[in-house]
């Protein structure tokens, strides 16, 4: 069968695309697999902004709950990272 570059490469690029979303759709974090797969690359992973003094309590622990979520998403990406160093 010949193939010509141009339709390699579309064969390429919708194989990624369904990876992608099967990443999306089967994740917890999907859309950070989904980054990583179509861009070939580890996601940056934002902090939260500091917490404002004047907020009220319920503000505040919404933040540590952000700050929680971004502490396990680093911890599960180094630890992805240490894994596939070990192969």
């Amino acid at each position: 069968m010949c193939m010509t570059v141009l339709m390699q490469v579309r064969w390429t690029n919708t194989q990624t695309q369904e990876v992608a979303l099967y990443g999306v759709t089967s994740f917890k974090n999907g859309n950070d697999v989904r980054m990583a797969i179509e861009d070939l690359r580890n996601p940056t992973i934002k902090l939260p902004d500091e917490v404002p003094t004047d907020d009220t309590l319920a503000a505040k622990r919404s933040w540590e709950m952000k700050v929680d979520e971004f502490t396990i998403r680093q911890y599960k990406y180094s630890m992805l990272r240490y894994l596939g160093s070990m192969y």
